[in-house]
């Protein structure tokens, strides 16, 4: 099978792999125990730490662990929201509309509980948060501050250095200043990511999608960052994130992160670039596949994400079709695929609901080839045929056709 669903999870690396294994085998202890062989236990985890800091040109000490993006986007979120107290009205969250299923949902879940007010930044057509309504929400006094690096269903990298010149700009003396956290999930490992330079104060993180385990992630908190902790328990990770620690988990998230960012400096062989593929996969099907109509600002892309609308084809039936065939593709975001729903996303670009319907996301990675792109091309170009040709012939025959 041809894998382009990337962005959904990534295949483990087989050092990765090795690397849990060897952590399982080596330092099994409880690195919280005190005796020598949680001493050891403790030595490597703090090793894998300092290993992640240092491909993130961070302080080992910013570096929270947890199980993945979505505890992380919700530590951060009610960390930063529950980090200041004080008598007067809810607290004030401004999330950007295209932002993940587990940064939205916590923070719906927060409003309708009474315990925030929140506000929407909404997006252009090409994706792009709109740095007007920012500016003019920035004037409210807002908490937090939530902008994702990258969207999972188009790959848009957003302006996140520009939303810190304009944070910095809205401060206002009766106003504190806001917590700024953004999603890096879908960006580590495919994009330059140095959250300290980029302006965020909390940054969200997941192995799985560059080839290490699913389970685990982490937590950039730069320091002195007001923070309170909400899983409580022991002291584990500075207190800010209870529970024993999966050092093998961690351990393969550490190994994947230095082989992903030794490939996106260039060390590595051109030909294993697989990231890097998704700018020719969109250039191809919007050559050779009629009707083909590119989603989100190409020119801030991530290199690895194609989401593409072929006109006049159900995207739920191309994805089966070419499953069918042989090849993996998404309609968009894992965690919202049980939807019947279109993409929640590209309606919030103002895309045509037509367009809408008729979108997939391919993705990129490392086991990707250019062989694969090519043969890929023409697989999706057969059954866009194949499925318009059924669709010509159903409308011929006055028949009704179930999507």
């Amino acid at each position: 099978m041809l894998y382009l669903d990337h962005n959904a999870t990534s295949p483990p690396r087989p050092e990765a792999i090795e690397e849990s294994l060897r952590a399982a085998r080596d330092f099994f202890a409880n690195p919280s125990s005190q005796h020598a062989p949680g001493r050891k236990a403790r030595a490597f985890l703090e090793e894998c730490r300092e290993r992640v800091a240092a491909r993130l040109g961070v302080h080992a000490t910013e570096i929270v662990f947890t199980s993945g993006g979505t505890e992380s986007n919700r530590l951060a979120i009610e960390g930063a929201l529950g980090s200041r107290g004080g008598d007067g009205p809810p607290p004030l969250a401004l999330a950007f509309d295209l932002e993940h299923p587990s940064v939205l949902e916590p923070l719906c879940r927060l409003r309708d509980e009474g315990r925030i007010r929140l506000e929407s930044i909404r997006s252009s057509s090409g994706g792009d948060f709109l740095a007007g309504e920012l500016v003019d929400a920035l004037k409210r006094g807002p908490r937090l501050v939530t902008i994702q690096h990258a969207n999972s269903e188009t790959g848009v990298i957003q302006r996140l250095m520009d939303a810190r010149a304009a944070i910095e700009r809205a401060v206002h003396p009766s106003f504190e200043s806001p917590i700024f956290h953004a999603d890096m999930a879908q960006s580590l490992g495919r994009v330059r990511c140095r959250p300290a330079e980029l302006g965020p104060d909390l940054v969200t993180f997941s192995a799985h999608k560059l080839g290490g385990p699913r389970g685990t992630g982490a937590l950039w908190a730069r320091r002195g960052v007001p923070f309170a902790s909400i899983l409580r328990g022991g002291p584990q990770e500075r207190g800010l994130r209870a529970g024993t620690e999966d050092l093998p988990a961690i351990a393969g998230f550490a190994k994947a992160l230095e082989i992903a960012s030794t490939e996106l400096e260039g060390a590595a062989d051109p030909d294993a670039r697989g990231i890097d593929l998704g700018t020719l996969l969109g250039d191809l099907l919007a050559r050779r596949v009629e009707g083909a109509s590119l989603n989100g600002d190409r020119s801030r892309v991530l290199p690895n994400t194609v989401n593409v609308s072929f006109e006049g084809v159900s995207a739920d039936l191309l994805v089966i079709e070419l499953d069918r065939r042989g090849v993996a593709v998404s309609t968009g975001s894992a965690c919202a695929s049980g939807s019947r729903e279109p993409s929640r996303v590209l309606r919030a670009m103002h895309l045509p609901e037509t367009r809408v319907r008729s979108a997939i996301r391919l993705s990129t990675g490392w086991t990707t080839t250019r062989k694969d792109v090519e043969e890929a091309v023409e697989v999706v170009r057969s059954a866009v045929e194949t499925l318009r040709a059924a669709e010509r012939s159903l409308s011929r025959s006055g028949g009704e056709r179930v999507a």
